[in-house]
């Protein structure tokens, strides 16, 4: 079902996600949502996942239980703190040893969940992210050159355009194959702290 909003419509599935990015960012579990709100913890899983559509009274609930007005669970405001833009001359960056080129370059996101950086890999093996096992999920997009993608037993070499997924928990290394400059997208979705 879609909800018609001055002009524009919204999925219950759009509604859900909303919904479940606000209850996320404010660290608040299914369960004291639904205590919050004297709503069934099973009905609002079904409003996340877009499997039914709340009527205003139910929305009004959930939205005063979130600390926000109804028109931000349907995107109609966002707050500022919400979007973040870093510059790339704000990048704070690691250099080796005796070299002026970045190794490594933080994009300088503010977040709890997650991790970024651009990569300028070596052609030795080096550790990934924050280190080379850690928890939750790290992806690994190439933005240029080659790379071989390191684990226990296994490499995948990567160009261009290829990215890998995999757990954090698997010990990796990145390297740059060939003497052609290597740049790495890496994205690490922080697990539970």
């Amino acid at each position: 079902m879609a909800e018609q909003l001055g002009g524009d419509t919204l999925s219950a599935e759009a509604l859900g996600m909303r919904l479940r990015v606000l209850r996320q960012k404010r660290q608040m579990t299914l369960d004291a949502l639904a205590a919050q709100t004297d709503l069934d913890k099973s009905y609002i899983s079904r409003v996340e996942r877009g499997k039914k559509s709340p009527s205003l009274a139910t929305l009004m609930r959930l939205s005063s239980a979130l600390g926000v007005s109804v028109s931000e669970l349907f995107g109609g405001s966002v707050g500022s703190e919400d979007i973040q833009v870093v510059r790339a001359g704000e990048r704070v960056t690691v250099t080796p040893t005796g070299s002026g080129a970045p190794y490594l370059e933080a994009l300088g996101i503010k977040s709890d969940k997650l991790s970024t950086f651009v990569l300028h890999p070596q052609e030795e093996s080096q550790a990934v992210g924050h280190g080379s096992v850690h928890t939750g999920e790290e992806c690994v997009y190439v933005l240029k050159g080659e790379v071989e993608v390191s684990f226990e037993g296994r490499s995948e070499r990567l160009s261009a355009q290829d990215c890998v997924h995999f757990p954090g928990i698997v010990p990796h290394k990145i390297r740059r194959v060939g003497s052609a400059e290597a740049v790495v997208l890496v994205i690490v979705v922080n697990g539970d702290q």
